[in-house]
């Protein structure tokens, strides 16, 4: 990809945790820290590059291990690379026609708004998924991975792609073949949801227009684990609304088998909850980074590395927190958070969470109360030391990646990419 413009340091942690840590101190959990600060001019020589003159926003990357190949969706372009020196295999070009372009920009929008940007690449039994915003005309396309350049059939993007190409979007194509996406629905980017849609599973969706399940959010990522599925993402805090506008970050949790609600919560899902994923410095007076900004998640660990910041309008800092599954699980085990009405205070409530456990996929009056009732977890998710791993003041962090290498004398380290 073009590294043209890339102005961020690249920080490397190398950590290895002690086995079998617990809620310990970082000093106890961490057998060995070290970081490294890396600038452009040392990545430039050691680095492949690929670039197209006139393409500009290479935005997603899906990675093709089996046959050494990355496929690269750019602004009205789908590359097909090698994932060793990044050479060009395949091109596929994917405008937006002239009448969709026309009528974009009648409705108010930009130029250079008005192009097909890919924001959604997904690999399922040798095809590919891409969708791109097509001009705030959402469109989807299935390509065999062999031959991107032809298209198989189309697809409806609306509740896939967004239709603003700075909007945000994550998603995730299970292996049954359900697609989880989270992103603005439609033109405005007003009804933001998280949806399911395309495999067996029936099309569901975050209850629209209310806040108390999703309030402005930017979704981040998305990963399954033992019958969930979890989104990250950060949205203003409606437990704190009365306090003034707060965003804060947090884990969203499904079940794969939720087959939606009856009535009220019909094509809604029954068994959505988020919680607050805390990134604090302790004290008297706690600091907190609320924004999380990116999340990669280690399944054979069961760990999640996030990258936080502090808010657009507050002193510019970054932190990297370390959360654990267990720490997941146990916020969304424990109590509710409910606000019995709109002028009283969020109280904690205990109640059957069987429903929201996966543990029965059929829809009842029940579990449509509950859903409907309960959405915020009262415990927050804490991370898995009382400080963060990592802090650096005066930068704005954005990506995290981890790197897990097996060692001769101190086992599995995490090599850990910040930038």
């Amino acid at each position: 990809m073009e590294w043209r413009g890339w102005r961020a340091r690249l920080v490397v942690m190398v950590v290895a945790w002690l086995a079998g840590a617990t809620e310990a101190t970082r000093e106890e959990q961490l057998l060995e820290e070290s970081d490294k600060f890396i600038g452009y001019d040392e990545l430039v020589d050691a680095t492949d590059r690929f670039s197209i003159t006139g393409v500009r926003n290479y935005s997603e990357l899906l990675f093709d291990p089996t046959s050494f190949q990355i496929v690269v969706g750019a602004r009205d372009h789908v590359f097909r690379l090698s994932m060793v020196g990044l050479q060009m295999l395949e091109a596929s070009d994917w405008a937006a026609n002239k009448s969709t372009v026309e009528t974009c920009t009648l409705k108010g929008q930009s130029q250079e708004a008005c192009h097909n940007f890919v924001r959604v690449l997904h690999l399922h039994r040798g095809r590919v998924l891409v969708c791109g915003t097509n001009a705030f005309s959402p469109l989807c396309t299935w390509r065999r991975l062999s031959n991107i350049h032809h298209i198989e059939s189309w697809d409806k993007g609306v509740a896939r792609c967004p239709f603003n190409p700075t909007h945000s979007v994550t998603s995730l194509l299970t292996i049954e073949g359900d697609l989880y996406v989270g992103t603005p629905t439609d033109f405005s980017g007003r009804d933001s949801a998280f949806m399911r849609s395309l495999g067996p599973g029936e099309r569901l969706r975050t209850h629209q227009y209310d806040l108390k399940w999703l309030s402005e959010p930017t979704f981040i990522t998305t990963f399954e684990s033992s019958g969930f599925v979890y989104f990250i993402f950060r949205e203003n805090a409606v437990e704190y609304l009365n306090c003034g506008k707060r965003a804060l970050s947090r884990i969203g949790r499904v079940c794969k088998n939720d087959s939606g609600g009856m009535r009220v919560l019909k094509d809604n899902w029954t068994t959505f909850l988020k919680a607050r994923l805390t990134c604090t410095v302790p004290g008297d007076f706690p600091f907190s980074y609320d924004y999380v900004q990116s999340l990669t998640y280690l399944p054979r660990e069961q760990m999640l590395y996030g990258v936080f910041s502090t808010a657009e309008n507050s002193i510019v800092g970054s932190a990297v927190c370390v959360y654990t599954m267990s720490a997941v699980n146990a916020s969304f085990d424990g109590p509710f958070k409910y606000q019995p009405s709109p002028s009283s205070a969020w109280v904690p409530e205990t109640a059957d969470k069987h429903h929201f456990r996966c543990e029965g996929s059929g829809t009842s009056l029940e579990a449509d109360f509950a859903a409907d009732k309960f959405q915020l977890m009262d415990k927050p998710v804490m991370p898995r030391s009382a400080d963060p791993l990592y802090i650096l003041n005066g930068e704005r962090l954005t990506h995290v990646a981890v790197d897990v290498v097996a060692t001769r004398l101190s086992g599995s380290i995490h090599v850990v990419f910040v930038g």
